[in-house]
C-alpha cells in the first residue's frame, strides 16, 4: 500500500525526472515541477492547520498528561530585520579571537557602521542577523528582566520568535511571585521593540507551533 504521506491529493511528492541539464553520462534528477507545487501545497495546508493563535485551551499543556505539539508563546520576526533595529540603535558587537579578522580586526563592531553594501551580501547578511539578534535579546532581557529565549515559528511568513516560554513552562513561570508586575512593564517594552523591528507593524503576542521542537513536515504528516 502507497504511504499517503508522500502524496498530496494525486500528486506523488516524491516524483522526480532527470535534470536536462545534467552531464548525459551522470544524470542528475530533480522533483519535477508537479512535485514541488504539490510540496508547496502541503507545506502550506499544514501551517494553516497550526496557525498561531491568541490563547490555548488546558488540553495543550503539558501538565494535562495529553500528548501534546511543543507550543511557543511570544513574538515573530524576521532575523533580517534585527540588523536595522542594531544599527538604529548602535549596538554594539564584541568580536572574539576567531572571527575579528571579519570585523576588520576591531575589538568593537558598532552596527551603525554597516552600510548598503554590507547588505548586499548574503552570507554577511545572515552572520549579521545572527549577531544583532543575539544583541537585541541581551538588551530586552536587561530591559525588562523578563527570560526571554529564541525559538522558531511554523511559519514561512517569520523565520524566528522572541519566547516568553511554552506550553510546556507556562506554568512554572506563571506562578513565580517574581512575575507579578514585571510581566506587563517588560511586556509593554518588547511590544515597542518588535514594533519597531517590524517597521512599525503591530504583532501580536501569540501561541505559535515551534519549528523545531514538532515532528511535522512535508514528507512526515498528514494534516
Amino acid at each position: 500500500m502507497e504511504d499517503p504521506v508522500f502524496w498530496e491529493g494525486s500528486q506523488y511528492l516524491l516524483e522526480t525526472e532527470v535534470d536536462p541539464t545534467s552531464d548525459p553520462d551522470q544524470s542528475v534528477y530533480r522533483y519535477t515541477e508537479a512535485a514541488l507545487k504539490a510540496q508547496d501545497a502541503k507545506w502550506q495546508r499544514l501551517m494553516d492547520n497550526r496557525k498561531p493563535r491568541k490563547n490555548i485551551p488546558s488540553r495543550l499543556l503539558a501538565s494535562s498528561g495529553n500528548s501534546v505539539p511543543y507550543l511557543l508563546y511570544g513574538w515573530p520576526f524576521n532575523q533580517d530585520d534585527m540588523i536595522q533595529y542594531a544599527k538604529r540603535h548602535s549596538l554594539v558587537y564584541q568580536t572574539t579571537e576567531n572571527n575579528r579578522a571579519k570585523f576588520r580586526g576591531v575589538d568593537e563592531f558598532n552596527f551603525n557602521q554597516i552600510t548598503d553594501d554590507h547588505l548586499k551580501n548574503h552570507t554577511r547578511m545572515r552572520s549579521y542577523g545572527r549577531i544583532a539578534t543575539r544583541l537585541v535579546l541581551r538588551k530586552l532581557i536587561k530591559a525588562t528582566g523578563l527570560h526571554v529565549e529564541l525559538g522558531r515559528p511554523f511559519t514561512f511568513e517569520y523565520d524566528n520568535m522572541l519566547v516568553l516560554w511554552s506550553n510546556r513552562s507556562i506554568e512554572q513561570y506563571s506562578a513565580d511571585p517574581m512575575m507579578l508586575g514585571t510581566f506587563e512593564r517588560g511586556k509593554t517594552i518588547i511590544e515597542a521593540a518588535v514594533r519597531e523591528i517590524n517597521s512599525g507593524k503591530k504583532v501580536e503576542l501569540c501561541w505559535c507551533w515551534s519549528w523545531n521542537g514538532n515532528d511535522v513536515g512535508v514528507f512526515e504528516s498528514l494534516e
